[in-house]
């Protein structure tokens, strides 16, 4: 056998191997979502384990002070102009979700919270218009967002019933994972069907792949 057949058979053996192991991966990962959505919290109370942060490590590294935007970047955030004050103030504390992220969060009245993900090492506002009655959970060293999360709506049984919204961060943007309905029913499925939302507050309208992707506090048109 030459040796440039000998070189084209290794070639084909890595590219194979190598799509096996990305098959492997990706059934992990799908192994792990499904072992966190169905795993009983306790052994006999019924429940499902709730999303831990641990479960979902942050895959970007906290900037260096140096690696770091200055402020608020508007030129490229336009629609976040209307926050300038609560941004610029809330940015100056740094990293404080999934790595390299600053999440912002301010009242909007009785039971309103909103809040913002801006991007620390270039200032850039990512998203804005989320949404709470009752807060928001993150870590700097995990991708996993709640929205209203459900040991805090346990913990104050006096307080009205909301839903609760489970979010992974990806490509700078919050995909929907899981949704607690107003009863405590997991609602993990949700169709694809694409449709369109307006924040009340700013009036914004936006389109979503589905209606579990739509933030809480949003209306579906």
């Amino acid at each position: 056998m030459t040796g440039k057949r000998i070189f084209i058979l290794i070639g084909v053996t890595v590219l194979t191997l190598g799509a096996l192991f990305a098959v492997v991966l990706s059934q992990q990962s799908r192994n792990q979502m499904d072992q966190i959505f169905t795993t009983p919290a306790e052994p006999d109370d019924g429940r499902f384990r709730l999303p831990r942060a641990v479960d979902f490590p942050a895959t970007a590294d906290v900037p260096a002070s140096d690696e770091r935007a200055e402020g608020v970047d508007f030129v490229r955030s336009p629609r976040a102009e209307q926050y300038r004050s609560v941004l610029e103030e809330g940015f100056t504390v740094g990293p404080n979700f999934a790595g390299a992220y600053t999440v912002v969060t301010w009242g909007c009245g009785t039971l309103c919270q909103q809040s913002a993900i801006i991007d620390a090492r270039t200032g850039e506002v990512l998203q804005t218009g989320i949404l709470s009655s009752f807060g928001v959970a993150y870590a700097t060293s995990s991708k996993l967002f709640a929205v209203n999360p459900r040991d805090r709506l346990d913990a104050s049984p006096n307080a009205p019933q909301v839903a609760s919204d489970y979010y992974i961060f990806e490509d700078n943007t919050l995909r929907h994972i899981l949704k607690i309905d107003k009863e405590g029913v997991f609602q993990r499925a949700c169709p694809p069907l694409e449709v369109v939302a307006r924040n009340p507050l700013t009036e914004e309208e936006r389109a979503f792949p589905s209606p579990c992707a739509v933030p809480v506090g949003w209306e579906e048109k």
